[in-house]
């Protein structure tokens, strides 16, 4: 299979087809994986690693995605931490393409 870019504003649809609706509009991939890593296990991280995750939230806030496989894998893991099956699983397939 070929990868492809993630787009990064493509907007998560839910199991029925309709965008999830969000405070700043439809939620997107980039929004669902910025809240993510901000969010996850943030009471286990050292401070470092919470520098860190907002390092990360800003690249991908500047639309990279040039990431390292066990990035997407780390984003992947949050993203399933913080949000339920129909956001997760629209996100996970749609990196698994990358």
């Amino acid at each position: 299979m070929e990868k492809v870019k993630l787009n990064l504003n493509q907007e998560i649809l839910s199991i029925s087809g309709k965008p999830f609706p969000y405070p700043e509009g439809n939620l997107t991939i980039k929004m669902a994986i910025k809240i993510a890593i901000i969010n996850a296990d943030m009471d286990k991280k050292a401070p470092d690693e919470k520098y860190n995750a907002y390092k990360t939230a800003m690249r991908i806030e500047k639309g990279e995605t040039d990431f390292l496989p066990e990035e997407w894998s780390s984003f992947k893991r949050a993203v399933g931490l913080i949000f339920g099956p129909e956001i997760v699983g629209f996100v996970w397939d749609a990196i698994a393409k990358v």
